[in-house]
């Protein structure tokens, strides 16, 4: 039976797991109504090229999800959960960006990483629990 002491540390370890979730689909979320004005005005290309980004982009976050899982250590990395919202911040820079080859680079970056946060965060999540005694 853990003690305590043990109970919080795993509730603490979890708020911060519970975080870096919000953070990276927080990332999922402000890219698609942010990238379309950006891209057709800056960049000046058409609302077809917008979507071919997006496509790549949701398929980066939810299309790899299970291969990232079949792949990564069953016991997690915690380094890859320290980079991955860093990495998916990613993003923010595309108005920075005067290439759409650079764009679509940056987006596909930024869905990977947060592609690769979820199974690793459920991995953790998963460990807590046993570690917890629930």
């Amino acid at each position: 039976m853990p003690t305590t002491l043990s109970r919080n540390i795993i509730r603490l370890r979890l708020a911060v797991l519970t975080f870096l979730h919000f953070l990276v689909d927080f990332y999922v979320g402000v890219r698609i109504p942010l990238i379309e004005p950006t891209l057709t005005e800056h960049l000046g290309v058409t609302i077809g090229a917008v979507m071919l980004i997006i496509g790549m982009g949701t398929l980066m976050v939810h299309g790899t999800q299970p291969l990232y899982g079949a792949i990564f250590p069953r016991g997690g990395s915690p380094w890859i959960l320290a980079a991955c919202p860093i990495i998916a911040a990613i993003v923010c820079m595309m108005g920075l960006v005067d290439s759409y080859s650079l764009m679509a680079l940056l987006f596909g970056v930024s869905g990977l990483a947060i592609g690769v946060l979820h199974p690793e965060g459920m991995t953790l999540a998963y460990d807590f629990e046993r570690e917890s005694g629930v």
